[in-house]
């Protein structure tokens, strides 16, 4: 969603591509706007981190939210500690009256809210990687970081440009580069202050 949503609110238009994500920035500015996704889609599972390698939609598909029903597709055998394993039955629960998914729907309901999911599923794994047409993206995170786009802070003094760390030390000697290592040093305490994920998180004075 990150995508649509910065390009709208930026002016622009997303490249004709296949887009798993939708434009939130109605959400953004307006109280009274709905979500635009209809259904909400759960992944999960590392092989060999609660599941065995040749277990079936792990890592994968685990559950899949439309409207009131949800459907469970992995589920855990018993205790939180018991590895989680693939339903062979079809487990779909009306979340608005059973929130605690304590009774699966059955007969007509159970059929109404398989063949809404199911093409919802469809729809949703033409815009997965390997479908046709659709490579994958390297791992933007894995990709690391530059400093000339962090946000940091400058020190308490203010307008040197050199962010305070969050130990209460200059980034200047604790080797960051200074200024010079972080261009983006505008955050002081005329404005708003901010605070990265990065370590060592460079903080407002």
């Amino acid at each position: 969603d990150v995508l649509p949503t910065i390009v709208f609110l930026a002016g622009g238009t997303p490249r004709a591509a296949l887009l798993d994500g939708a434009d939130l920035s109605a959400l953004l500015q307006h109280n009274n706007a709905s979500s635009p996704h209809r259904c909400l889609y759960f992944f999960g599972g590392t092989p060999g981190a609660g599941c065995g390698k040749d277990t079936k939609g792990c890592p994968g598909l685990w559950a899949v939210r439309c409207g009131k029903h949800k459907q469970h597709f992995v589920v855990r055998a018993g205790q939180r500690t018991a590895p989680r394993v693939v339903t062979g039955r079809r487990l779909v629960y009306n979340i608005e009256r059973d929130a605690g998914e304590h009774s699966p729907l059955e007969g007509r309901g159970l059929a109404v809210a398989l063949a809404n999911i199911n093409a919802s599923v469809l729809q949703l794994e033409r815009t997965l990687p390997g479908a046709p047409g659709v490579a994958r993206v390297r791992n933007q995170i894995g990709r690391g970081y530059s400093s000339n786009a962090t946000l940091c802070c400058s020190s308490a003094g203010g307008g040197s440009g050199v962010p305070t760390l969050a130990n209460g030390r200059k980034a200047r000697r604790a080797g960051l580069g200074g200024a010079r290592g972080y261009p983006a040093c505008t955050c002081t305490s005329a404005n708003w202050h901010v605070r990265t994920c990065l370590p060592p998180w460079p903080s407002c004075g």
